[in-house]
């Protein structure tokens, strides 16, 4: 139990430093004397500061990304419902874990094009993330929810795009937004802009698991679990 303490302090601390200084401006010390820990101590739970941001990375996807897709997955009805339980897992959890959400976008600016280690990881995460937008627009379109005259791949990044600008302004203007209102805003103008200028009549009524071109496969569904 103290040891998981202590690695919580660790991961908070260097969340913290890393969002505000960079993962390059951050050492190892600043991270330990954030932490009250010696560099030893803080060494017997993470080798490196480079396995500390891994460990990071895969907290986001873990808590964020693939307990985001299995919500959405397991909501009942259609595409526009499902969206909304998209939009509204990412509101929360980035309200109640912003410096993580943080993290995680200033990580993928600062290590883009450094085709290291961390790059590649955080480049297979994002994958994971567009290749699920991707299918729930397929499932839009095919409900006559989403604009079909939209490439779905462009799409599936602008939304990507969005929220993490989105996030970043939060965190730019906190003092003076409230996160609430500024969500509900934000929803609104991101969801209600891929809806077809011209909404015609629901087609199909598919379930979101079955279907090859539409869903998950079974075994994407039972991975993200």
């Amino acid at each position: 139990m103290q040891s998981a303490r202590t690695i919580n302090r660790i991961q908070d601390e260097a969340t913290r430093l890393f969002v505000s200084k960079g993962y390059y401006g951050t050492s190892v010390s600043e991270i330990a004397r954030a932490a009250a820990l010696t560099k030893g101590a803080l060494y017997c739970h993470f080798p490196s500061k480079s396995a500390l941001l891994f460990s990071l990375i895969k907290k986001w996807e873990r808590e964020f990304l693939d307990a985001m897709i299995e919500t959405v997955i397991e909501a009942p009805g259609d595409a526009w419902t499902k969206l909304q339980h998209w939009h509204r897992f990412g509101s929360r959890f980035a309200g109640e874990n912003r410096e993580l959400c943080l993290l995680f976008a200033i990580m993928s600016t600062e290590l883009s094009g450094s085709d290291n280690e961390f790059e590649r990881e955080l480049r297979r995460i994002n994958g994971k993330y567009v290749r699920f937008l991707q299918r729930l627009i397929e499932v839009g379109k095919a409900e006559c929810i989403i604009d079909p005259t939209v490439d779905t791949h462009t799409l599936a990044y602008v939304i990507m795009a969005m929220f993490d600008g989105i996030l970043l302004q939060w965190h730019r203007s906190r003092d003076f937004l409230e996160g609430p209102e500024f969500a509900r805003v934000s929803r609104k103008v991101l969801l209600d802009g891929m809806i077809p200028r011209v909404k015609g009549d629901r087609t199909f009524h598919g379930d979101w698991k079955k279907g090859p071109d539409l869903a998950f496969s079974p075994a994407e569904v039972k991975k993200v679990r």
